[in-house]
């Protein structure tokens, strides 16, 4: 995408992918699936945060050889979706809120399990992989100092009066910490939870839209 700023909204929504848009953890569950050992290696540092999300991300998809891309592919698209989605995409076209996925995952896992849906996002931000060399290399696009992905850095892109965020984990925390309205649950819930930092929690997209057509009396 390019790092162009958009022009100011009065309103914008970014959502998540993995275990928001999915009804479960797709990168992290392909990881484990393709690279289980080196996974179930780092999992203790990565929990416990002794190693960056984008450390563990380098090392991680460096494991999987690039031959295996394809199988990548397929274990995506059996993935369900969160009820509510296409609701939500008809609500925000609605309102004329622009709807932008920012995802630590990778991006043709997103667009695999999107589809045609892929389209109603007004800007798509996540990991891209060079399949090149005999192994997975991350291609650098928005990374910050620990994330491949920051997700703070892409929300600047797009100025409003108010920034709402959709998210479960924890490549959602900092955006989380910027925006005006955050959506939570799993461990985005409980760490704001723990901070003291107000979010509305959610199951389902419908959940989401019906708090926003009450705040917003659409």
């Amino acid at each position: 995408m390019s790092g162009l700023q958009a022009a100011p909204h009065r309103r914008v929504v970014f959502c998540d992918f993995d275990g928001t848009i999915t009804g479960e953890e797709t990168f992290t569950g392909m990881l484990q699936r393709f690279t289980p050992a080196l996974f179930q290696a780092m999992l203790p540092d990565m929990m416990a945060l002794r190693i960056t999300i984008k450390e563990a991300c380098t090392r991680l998809l460096s494991s999987i050889p690039s031959s295996r891309y394809e199988e990548i592919l397929a274990y995506a698209r059996s993935r369900p979706v969160r009820p509510g989605l296409v609701q939500l995409m008809d609500f925000l076209e609605a309102e004329g809120v622009p709807l932008v996925l920012v995802s630590g995952g990778l991006r043709d896992m997103a667009l695999t399990v999107l589809g045609p849906l892929k389209d109603r996002f007004e800007a798509v931000y996540a990991l891209d992989v060079d399949l090149g060399g005999s192994f997975l290399k991350v291609r650098p696009g928005f990374e910050g100092e620990a994330e491949w992905v920051d997700k703070v850095r892409i929300m600047a892109l797009y100025p409003a009066e108010e920034s709402v965020v959709i998210g479960d984990g924890v490549t959602d925390l900092n955006i989380a910490r910027e925006a005006t309205l955050v959506f939570a649950r799993d461990f985005l819930q409980d760490t704001l939870q723990a901070q003291e930092r107000p979010f509305v929690p959610w199951e389902t997209f419908h959940d989401v839209v019906a708090h926003l057509r009450g705040r917003w009396g659409a």
